[in-house]
């Protein structure tokens, strides 16, 4: 069945009609907010956030909002995992989990 589709034709074009055009490339997320972050790893906002106080989670200013790059976040917890004499947090532990 040939249907003519376009700005002529009385149909629309539909979604899968596209299918074979390339499609736009995903964007990579470069950074995130504190409640992003926290809820990523499993811990609290105000723990983030008292982390990027204490200078331990690199983090930005971006027009009044916290924002921590994505690498800071990958570097942090490959830093708490290699780190054998990490100190407990609030009665935490660090735990290595071997995949």
């Amino acid at each position: 069945m040939n249907r003519k589709v376009g700005p002529m034709s009385k149909t629309p074009a539909k979604a899968h009609e596209t299918e074979g055009k390339p499609a736009e490339a995903a964007l990579e997320r470069l950074a995130y907010r504190p409640r992003e972050v926290a809820q990523m790893v499993g811990m609290s906002e105000s723990g983030v956030r008292n982390l990027i106080r204490r200078g331990s989670l690199r983090a930005v200013r971006w027009d009044g909002s916290w924002l921590i790059p994505a690498d800071a976040v990958k570097e942090k917890l490959t830093a708490a995992s290699t780190d054998e004499s990490a100190a407990p947090v609030h009665g935490t532990e660090v735990v290595t989990v071997l995949a």
